[in-house]
């Protein structure tokens, strides 16, 4: 994610009453500001 332009954010863990397989290691977040995305282009 960080090679596209991605920032890591946080990583959370959310309460599951039936969890998946993996789901103890969280959810993983990255962002990108609107700044960031006008630097990098539009993607077209």
């Amino acid at each position: 994610m960080e090679r596209i332009g991605l920032r890591y954010a946080r990583t959370f863990h959310p309460h599951f009453d039936d969890p998946l397989p993996g789901t103890e290691r969280g959810e993983v977040e990255y962002e990108l500001t609107v700044e960031e995305f006008h630097r990098l282009g539009s993607g077209r």
